[in-house]
């Protein structure tokens, strides 16, 4: 099932869907895929973790998560962190 997202828009932060090409051209370290979005890369971004997760959600078969920008600058990333993994547990019934 391909999930389709529509960006979040807060009073401060806009959250843009990201797709699987994209996190792999993050993790490839081509951010170019920000400028042709209008977007840039904030002091420091990505982070060093930023690939590292993009990739673990990749391989694991997880979506890429949310691209979190403020002022259309991309700050950092948010992706589901997978079951398995104990941070994101499944609900009791």
């Amino acid at each position: 099932m391909d999930l389709r997202l529509a960006p979040l828009q807060t009073a401060r932060l806009r959250l843009e869907p990201l797709t699987a090409e994209t996190a792999r051209a993050i993790v490839s370290g081509d951010l170019s895929g920000l400028t042709a979005a209008g977007l840039t890369a904030a002091d420091g971004w990505p982070h060093e973790d930023t690939a590292d997760g993009l990739a673990m959600a990749g391989k694991g078969g997880y979506p890429p998560g949310w691209l979190i920008t403020a002022d259309g600058a991309a700050e950092a990333v948010h992706a589901p962190a997978p079951r398995s993994s104990g941070m994101n547990p499944t609900p009791a019934s």
